[in-house]
Order: structure tokens, then C-alpha cells, then sequence
């Protein structure tokens, strides 16, 4: 089968990147012909090692370009339409799938129309709740709290979510509209694949009664070595974008109060805020996932303090295949990883006091070694493997070809 992945960036700044460049490197070890399209580059080495064709059109994400460009082809982007009508003109849909993951940051919903002209069948994962939501989160990042308002109404469009300003607010909703009638999506997928429970609850209400909604684990690279023993250890640990909605904050709050080591992987506008609550803590900017993994193995536990919503949490099951606990906020996707006071513990959501209580919680070597084992033989009892990640995916495939058992 011929598959063309396609994704905003070749390489990885979130978590639909990774999951677009795994999903490529497992289809092609599976042995079947993959093109990864693209906007930003550079590619991932591993694409290029995996003799992926990567097809970049070289592009700036809308961020990074100037507020010209987002204008320009933030909306609809025509130059991403035709590259892509080009590029499936050399293709036999008659074998083939078209797979979206990320085109809100650079392609637009543009290729997406592109694939639907050309005839081809289209597979769309919801990694985030742009299919329905302008910001993609269901948040409110003013009031930092989730929105309850239904999207795209005139409610939500009169009202500024936005952590810019009102104008880009206005953008977004402009976007929406074009996505949702010219893009036509999620109306004009052939199959919608969701990564929780959490998340297609919420998105359920904004797709077509008749939308085919599959699930597929996303794929987790990490190798069963055993559990870490983690009664050894004392660092805390957040991985992840350091923004407001993510709540590194809080995290750095109870740490401080409890006196524990943290350790911060990832980057991002609120890192200077939390070197001033926390000036010993360790700092790793972004990292390669083979050292992201490194650094989580030297924990003792993994702290999700998420306020908004999250579609998933993977790095929640990152920690479970190494046998570190987590502890997860109420009210998000990564509460459902997690069996409270088994192999992990959730806090109230927003609540530096209980948050803190569970660390102490977990500071306790018995309790924090008994939920590691658990985390970890539950998670290899159903592992989120590569190989498991492209049998499932080859399953949707074959369904809406028609060639399904």
C-alpha cells in the first residue's frame, strides 16, 4: 500500500509530530511504501535513514513567519494545495491512503481538500480538538480555565480565548470557518481516528453522525529493561512545553513547598517564571526523545499538572513502560492512564496544596516502588508498541479501502 503521512514539520516540536514521524518509521519498517509531506523542515535523520521519500515544501511555520504570512496562507494555504495535487498526481490511489496529522501550523486544512479533489481516501488523527475548536484546546487562556462555551458559536466567537490578543482571536475563527467549509473538515474524511476516551467524548458533538471514528494507540519508543527502581531516586519530573496550561507552575509551586528535587524537560514562555520559584531545579530545554527518556529514567516520579484538557499524555505512558508512577491532574485525558493509589496518584486539578500532599505521598519508597511495578507490568501487558501502532493503523486502512476482514 502506498501511504503519504502528512504532517507540518519533518521533525518533532510536539507530540503529532512525533506520533506522525513514529507512524512513519513503523509503516515502513512493516514493509509498506511511505511519503512523508511535509511544510517546515529540516526532516527527522531517521526518515531519511528508513529511505522515507520526504517531500518539504521548505516553508516557515505562520508563527515564525510574520503576521503577513499567516494572513496569506495561515488560512488557506494555495502553495501547499497545489504541491499536494502534484504530488498525488504520481500516486495509484487506487492502493492508497492519505494520512493527516498536524496542518494547522503551516499547510491549512488546504491539503486536506487537496486529497479529496484528487479522489483519494483520507485518514485524519485527532491529536488535539482543532477539528471543532478555533485555539484547539477548549481553553481559555485569558482566564486560564477550560471553555465551556460550544465552538464557533456566537458566544465563542465574541468571546477573547485567545493568549495574543482579540484580533487573532478573530483569525482563528476565520480559519474555522474556512476549514470547516472549504476544507470540509471534518465533514469530508473518510475515517477520523481518535487517541482517548476523554477526547472523543468532547469531540463527538462536532463530528457527523455518520463519521467513521476509530481508536489507535499512538506508539511509545521505549524498551522494556524492567522497572526503575525508583525507591532510589528523589528528583520529581515534568516533561513537557513550559505554558500556563500545562501547569509547570504548579508543579514548581508544591515542589518548593515540599522541599523535593524537580527537574523540568522541556522549554518554553514561563521558564524564566519558574527559575525564580525554583532556581535549583534542573532546566533541560528541549531534548532529543532518547534523552528525554534518560532523564525520566533517573526519577522517581512523573508530575502531570495539565489544566486544560490534553487529548492523551503520552509522556504519562512513557513513564508507565519504565515503571515511574505519575502524578495526574483531575479533569485531563491523562487521568485515564492512571489508577489512583495503584500505579500512580491524581491531585485536584489547579491545586498546589493537594498536589504537594500527593508528592509527599509519593515520597514514601514502599508506596512510590509498589506503584512503579504496577505502572510498569500494566503497561507491558498492553504495550504501545511501533509494531502494534501499524497493525492497528493497517486495519483502518484496509476498512475504508473495503478490503476489511
Amino acid at each position: 500500500m502506498n501511504i503519504i503521512v502528512v504532517n507540518d514539520y519533518a521533525s518533532i516540536n510536539g507530540g503529532a509530530d512525533a506520533v506522525a514521524i513514529e507512524s512513519a518509521l513503523a509503516l515502513a519498517q512493516a514493509g509498506e511504501s511511505v511519503i512523508f509531506f511535509c511544510a517546515v523542515g529540516p526532516a527527522d535523520e531517521r526518515l531519511i535513514q528508513k529511505n522515507i521519500s520526504v517531500i518539504c515544501m521548505d516553508q516557515k511555520d505562520i508563527l515564525s513567519d510574520g503576521a503577513g504570512s499567516a494572513a496569506m496562507f495561515g488560512i488557506w494555504n494555495r502553495r501547499a494545495y497545489l504541491s499536494m495535487m502534484r504530488l498525488l498526481g504520481s500516486v495509484d490511489k487506487k492502493d492508497a491512503i492519505v494520512h493527516f496529522h498536524s496542518f494547522t501550523k503551516a499547510l491549512s486544512s488546504s491539503v486536506i481538500r487537496a486529497a479529496a479533489d484528487s479522489g483519494f481516501k483520507r485518514v485524519l488523527t485527532m491529536h488535539d480538538y482543532f477539528v471543532a475548536c478555533p485555539n484547539g484546546g477548549f481553553y481559555d487562556y485569558n482566564k486560564a480555565e477550560i471553555c465551556g462555551l460550544r465552538a464557533m458559536s456566537p458566544s465563542c466567537i465574541g468571546t477573547n480565548c485567545d493568549k495574543r490578543k482579540y484580533a487573532h482571536k478573530l483569525w482563528r475563527c476565520t480559519r474555522q470557518a474556512a476549514q470547516i467549509r472549504k476544507g470540509r473538515v471534518p465533514s469530508g474524511v473518510d475515517a477520523l481516528i481518535s487517541v482517548s476516551d476523554y477526547s472523543e467524548r468532547l469531540l463527538r458533538p462536532y463530528l457527523p453522525e455518520t463519521a467513521a471514528v476509530y481508536r489507535v494507540r499512538n506508539p511509545i519508543s521505549v524498551r522494556n529493561e524492567g522497572p526503575e527502581k525508583v525507591s532510589e531516586r528523589g528528583l520529581f519530573s515534568f516533561a513537557g512545553r513550559l505554558s500556563m496550561e500545562k501547569g509547570p507552575h504548579l508543579f514548581a509551586r508544591a515542589a518548593s513547598v515540599t522541599g523535593v528535587e524537580a527537574a523540568f524537560i522541556g522549554d518554553g514562555p514561563m521558564r524564566g517564571q519558574l527559575e525564580e520559584i525554583m532556581p535549583g531545579a534542573v532546566f533541560s530545554g528541549w531534548l532529543r526523545q532518547e534523552n528525554v527518556v534518560r532523564l525520566m529514567r533517573e526519577s522517581r516520579a512523573l508530575v502531570f499538572p495539565s489544566l486544560w484538557h490534553e487529548t492523551l499524555g503520552l509522556t504519562v505512558l512513557q513513564a508507565k513502560a519504565l515503571g515511574i508512577p505519575a502524578i495526574v491532574s483531575s479533569g485531563c485525558a491523562a487521568s485515564e492512564l492512571v489508577e489512583h493509589g495503584e500505579d500512580g496518584l491524581i491531585f485536584e486539578k489547579g491545586s498546589v496544596e493537594d498536589l504537594a500532599e500527593k508528592i509527599k505521598i509519593m515520597c514514601n519508597n514502599s508506596a512510590a516502588r509498589r506503584m512503579g511495578k504496577t505502572a510498569h507490568r500494566r503497561y507491558w501487558d498492553e504495550p504501545w508498541t511501533l509494531e502494534n501502532h501499524a497493525q492497528e493503523l493497517m486495519r483502518v486502512y484496509r476498512d475504508i479501502q473495503g478490503d476489511g476482514e
